[in-house]
């Protein structure tokens, strides 16, 4: 009887630690599906705005009013031939500067976030340098192309993008793209002055050499120009620029005004 008893106690404690491993595993489990579910419904949703933004910006058919109604922290729209890159550009007026990290073109909380420029930047583009951010995403969407320019074939047959502005179609030559220590460039190098701005334009050649990535030849970069960052897939430290120099400016048919962008 005392044998049976002390059996029983035995298998109580054995059997305790399998039912919190359970638990535990139950939770897991829980929680794998759901934050599945939550990737696959930011997929869909960014899929829809995909097909949505490609529809829109054919023939330069960009609807700004549309858009700036929905959210008015648009303020232009970006393209990059070869590439899934075709998306507007927003600028929070409210929110922090990492907003748009979270936060998809209607302001609802999505892993894809949005691709954005900072308030230290002006949203006319007209700024010696200004950085558009994109999550590098493994599904390709948003900034996920940009990496195809690691690729020499693809950097040399591949020479420019287009910034749509309310106003004016902005068209940028690629001169470099390359890695580059995840640093705030804004904050790293002095853009106030022209002759501070051509001794970083100078630098680029270097940092592709050094870092990893090409500079094109006979082609060097100058103010303004726009700089595309996006992370790296292999390296949390480093960052994927794509950097491109203002060629032309061109008047858009139906120019739009913008609406106030101010706090009130």
């Amino acid at each position: 009887m005392r044998l049976r008893k002390e059996k029983q106690i035995f298998m109580k404690r054995e059997l305790r630690p399998r039912k919190k491993k359970s638990r535990a595993l139950i939770i897991a489990l829980l929680l794998a599906v759901s934050s599945g579910a939550l990737i696959w419904n930011c997929k869909d949703r960014i899929a829809v705005l995909a097909k949505q933004y490609r529809a829109e910006s054919e023939e330069e058919g960009i609807d700004f009013a549309y858009w700036m109604e929905i959210n008015r922290d648009v303020c232009a729209w970006l393209q990059v031939p070869g590439t899934r890159i075709d998306y507007p550009v927003v600028q929070s007026i409210t929110e922090a500067d990492n907003y748009y990290l979270t936060h998809d073109i209607y302001q609802d909380e999505n892993i894809y976030g949005a691709v954005f420029i900072e308030k230290s930047n002006l949203s006319d583009f007209t700024n010696p340098n200004t950085i558009i951010y994109g999550h590098h995403m493994t599904d390709g969407s948003m900034f996920g192309d940009l990496t195809k320019f690691e690729e020499r074939e693809f950097f040399e047959e591949h020479q420019e993008f287009m910034v749509y502005l309310p106003g004016e179609t902005r068209r940028y030559e690629i001169t470099a793209a390359y890695r580059y220590p995840a640093e705030h460039l804004l904050s790293a190098f002095d853009f106030s002055t022209e002759e501070q701005t051509e001794k970083y334009c100078r630098l680029v050649p270097e940092f592709a050499v050094t870092y990893g990535g090409y500079a094109r030849e006979g082609m060097e970069l100058r103010a303004p120009f726009v700089t595309l960052s996006t992370c790296t897939s292999d390296n949390r430290s480093f960052r994927f620029l794509v950097q491109g120099r203002l060629a032309d400016v061109k008047p858009r048919k139906e120019a739009v005004k913008l609406l106030e962008r101010s706090e009130q």
